[in-house]
């Protein structure tokens, strides 16, 4: 056994304090320092981490271009030249009716329906006769095709359904102003709805 006199012990007792209060502080310093240095780092990633930016409309021409690529630059100039033209004239939000024609005939000008609708927007016939401008053809000229459409879905949204949007958008192929109840079940409507939503349209 080691004889340790009491003046040593006193000396160990004294250091072994000293290490534990080093200790103490020393731990205390790191935490202090985390603490404060914590909210420097969240704020520098945040800033260098990628934001993700909210689903703004598109421009007409980039719209169709989204939904049909494979469309020629000349047909897409065409196409978002006519749309905007209508959209101005009858107060439609562009996006609107390029979720329409895409509904429609996916963009096919020559598309020809079973019951004699024709090109982007589906004109009938009868409605070519009414609503198409003067000295314009509806079947060969996709401006023109375009403008006797706008002009029919402005006809039934002012006049024959005037409502929610649902019923006048539901309207368009039909011969009568749907109920509240089957517009919501016209899955026309709803597919040009969905596509106008993933455009950014928000002008209901």
């Amino acid at each position: 056994m080691v004889y340790v006199n009491r003046k040593t012990r006193d000396w160990l007792g004294r250091a072994l304090v000293w290490v534990i209060v080093g200790a103490a502080a020393f731990a205390a310093f790191g935490l202090l320092q985390d603490c404060l240095c914590a909210p420097v780092a969240e704020a520098e990633e945040a800033q260098s981490a990628p934001t993700s930016a909210p689903t703004l409309p598109l421009e007409t021409s980039a719209a169709i271009l989204k939904l049909q690529p494979a469309l020629t630059p000349a047909q897409n100039e065409t196409y978002a030249a006519a749309i905007n033209a209508s959209a101005a004239r009858h107060g439609f939000d562009p996006l609107l009716l390029v979720a329409m024609i895409m509904r429609e005939s996916s963009f096919n000008e020559h598309a020809r329906g079973s019951a004699g609708e024709i090109g982007l927007m589906q004109v009938m016939p009868g409605v070519a006769a009414r609503f198409a401008p003067d000295g314009c053809d509806v079947e060969n000229d996709p401006t023109c095709n375009i403008a006797t459409g706008a002009a029919k879905l402005a006809d039934v949204r002012d006049r024959v359904c005037p409502g929610s949007t649902w019923r006048w958008m539901s309207g368009y192929g039909m011969k009568r102003c749907p109920t509240e109840r089957e517009a919501g079940l016209v899955k026309g409507a709803r597919r040009a709805f969905a596509i106008y939503t993933k455009l950014g349209g928000t002008r209901w």
